[in-house]
């Protein structure tokens, strides 16, 4: 099958011819709502919609109750960027830290099985001078603290991904889909089964800066959770409480890595997360103080 080069990666159209690749990655499915039901329509940013470069949430787009997929989730930010899920599955409303239920849609539920992969796009990548912040709802299942348990990627930019490689041989260009590892990166959010807590991290190659959460968080209870980078200020938020400021180097944490949810890479394995996450979103040129992480912390 020949495919226009214009349907490859970012360029790619919801609805458009499926791609197969070496290895199944990016397959264009569309999820058939007469599945499922649509629960609302969410607004796609409550706070600075102009420096939203992704937002990705089970709230729009894939509509099934209680069944696995593989299938296209959305960007709804004004970027638009794909990305591909696998094996998720939809749940229902969650309690959140506290006496309050969130009812207002479903978040992407992962079984150490599955996970989301977002295509790389640079309108969503952080550069060196750039003020940044990442923001989602995270859910670990009530659980005891596991010793010699391997910590798990919630969100991961670390691994990078090539897809277009030529045939020195025949002259011709071929899709594939080749995980490389990068050796810095400009967040990361995870969990300690050891401990029960949640961490951040961003690396310059070099050296890496990690931000561990200050409360256990093993108890099924829903936490809103932000990273953010101002000037050298590397910032962890759990809960609407600042978990610790790392000051970091001048040196890049940028990267071309794609963003997985859920997993590190297409490998999964023992680093896989178990748990739910929903209403993941990606800024650009600005961060939160704490009157906009208590906004986050009401909806």
């Amino acid at each position: 099958l020949s495919i226009p080069i214009g349907l490859i990666g970012d360029g790619i159209v919801p609805g458009s011819i499926a791609i197969t690749k070496s290895t199944a990655t990016f397959s264009d499915v569309k999820v058939n709502d007469s599945i499922g039901t649509i629960i609302h329509n969410e607004l796609p940013s409550p706070w600075q919609p102009n420096k939203l470069v992704g937002y990705y949430s089970n709230d729009v787009d894939l509509h099934v109750v209680n069944k696995r997929f593989s299938g296209k989730v959305i960007d709804q930010s004004v970027i638009g960027n794909h990305a591909q899920a696998l094996n998720t599955v939809t749940l229902g409303s969650f309690p959140l830290q506290g006496s309050l239920t969130k009812t207002a849609g479903f978040q992407f539920g992962f079984m150490g099985n599955s996970y989301v992969r977002i295509k790389n796009h640079e309108d969503q990548n952080p550069h060196p001078s750039d003020d940044f912040a990442i923001s989602t709802w995270v859910t670990v299942p009530s659980q005891s603290l596991a010793i010699g348990v391997a910590s798990k990627f919630i969100i991961s930019k670390r691994r990078q991904s090539s897809e277009l490689r030529g045939n020195a041989r025949t002259g011709l260009t071929t899709i594939t889909d080749v995980i490389e590892s990068r050796p810095n990166w400009p967040y990361e959010l995870g969990y300690m089964p050891v401990v029960g807590k949640l961490y951040a991290s961003t690396s310059d190659g070099t050296t890496t800066w990690t931000i561990t959460s200050s409360a256990l968080v093993n108890d099924g209870l829903a936490r809103h959770v932000c990273i953010s980078r101002e000037s050298n200020d590397f910032t962890f938020w759990v809960s609407g409480s600042s978990q610790g400021t790392r000051q970091i180097s001048t040196k890049s944490t940028y990267n071309e890595a794609d963003i997985f949810l859920g997993t590190y890479d297409t490998t999964l394995g023992a680093s896989a997360f178990s748990g739910s996450i929903d209403e993941f979103r990606i800024y650009l040129g600005t961060t939160p103080v704490q009157s906009d992480i208590d906004q986050f912390n009401t909806i």
